[in-house]
């Protein structure tokens, strides 16, 4: 065991300042760290500029759906007011027409629809 922690622990100082391979390495491991972190915040700017296309892309859906939906709500209610005006235009239409129809009636004939026989009884 002592000769296997002398092996250990006595491993021949590396002069860091003279390997050029260790410096070369070091400057390899902060070129792949920016890399990484400039990957990492192009990633982030893309999801971001993703996210603000979406909330638009909705926002925007949304707006057209709410459109829609007060255009058909004034298209029926001119639909409405269009049906009950006909529905009053065909109500005096048709008083209108009962009264030609009246007036073309004689006063026997009105008796007669009202019940009378005869425009003595009255």
């Amino acid at each position: 065991l002592d000769d296997l922690s002398k092996l250990i622990y006595n491993q021949p100082e590396i002069n860091v300042d003279e390997s050029s391979e260790y410096n070369e390495l070091l400057n390899e491991i902060d070129i792949l760290k920016s890399e990484k972190e400039g990957i990492q915040l192009n990633i982030e700017e893309k999801i971001e500029k993703k996210q603000k296309e979406l909330k638009k892309y909705y926002s925007d859906m949304i707006v057209g759906y709410n459109t829609t939906i007060k255009n058909l709500q004034e298209e029926n209610d001119r639909i409405k007011n269009n049906s009950s005006q006909k529905r009053g235009k065909e109500k005096i239409n048709e008083n209108i027409n009962i009264q030609d129809k009246s007036e073309e009636l004689d006063l026997d004939s009105l008796c007669k629809i009202r019940g009378y026989n005869n425009v003595d009884n009255e």
